[in-house]
């Protein structure tokens, strides 16, 4: 259950936690956590043609393994690789590139939006994304 996990129900009333079972692939702690149209967890890939039809439900507590409960936060500012990112990028939309990694909207491009870019901590690097600020399952530009 989920409130033996976390030694307490008041985080999960609050909808901040929640769990979900996993599918065929392990997800692993501090990933990209998305549901697909089958109903189940999965960490998050780039998906150019929307063939998963993917929800960002938040990011994994911990490791979890096919068929397993895990529990996914669906808050807070977390780390995130942007290659090449510049400060241009804040304030912009985060879209997955996989399960730890973002970027920005482009044609063409994965457009599954896991959060906001808030702030660069590495130059080139590293992005803090807002997995609160979420407005769209799917970006169409680069702020809504």
């Amino acid at each position: 259950m989920l409130t033996a996990n976390i030694g307490s129900n008041l985080k999960a009333k609050f909808g901040n936690i929640r769990a979900y079972t996993v599918g065929s692939e392990t997800i692993w702690g501090g990933g990209t956590v998305v549901l697909r149209s089958d109903g189940l967890a999965y960490p998050g890939v780039e998906d150019d043609t929307d063939t998963y039809k993917q929800l960002v439900v938040g990011w994994a507590l911990e490791k979890g393994i096919p068929g397993a409960t895990i529990r996914v936060r669906s808050d807070g500012q977390l780390l995130r690789r942007f290659p090449g990112v510049t400060t241009a990028a804040i304030g912009k939309l985060a879209l997955i590139k996989d399960d730890e990694t973002v970027h920005t909207y482009a044609a063409n491009v994965g457009k599954v939006v896991c959060g906001r870019i808030t702030s660069i901590l590495t130059e080139g690097l590293e992005v803090f994304v807002d997995f609160s600020d979420r407005p769209s399952r799917v970006a169409s530009n680069l702020y809504e």
